[in-house]
């Protein structure tokens, strides 16, 4: 596996993260408010999941690194 092409896939991921939260934000003001709450409920989890995965990602990075 070439580190660097597994590198430019993790950053271009992570940049497209602030983009699809800033769009579902938009999407969201769109609906009802008991759609929006749940909405909402489902966006926060989503963004705490991409903030773990990110962690983890980072662990990983850290420890190659290190190697």
């Amino acid at each position: 596996m070439n580190f660097d092409k597994i590198l430019s896939i993790i950053e271009t991921a992570t940049n497209a993260g602030p983009a699809f939260f800033e769009l579902a934000e938009l999407a969201i003001a769109t609906f009802g408010e008991d759609d929006q709450a749940k909405l909402q409920l489902s966006l926060a989890a989503a963004r705490n999941r991409t903030d773990e995965l990110h962690g983890e990602v980072q662990d990983v990075l850290s420890e190659a690194a290190h190697r």
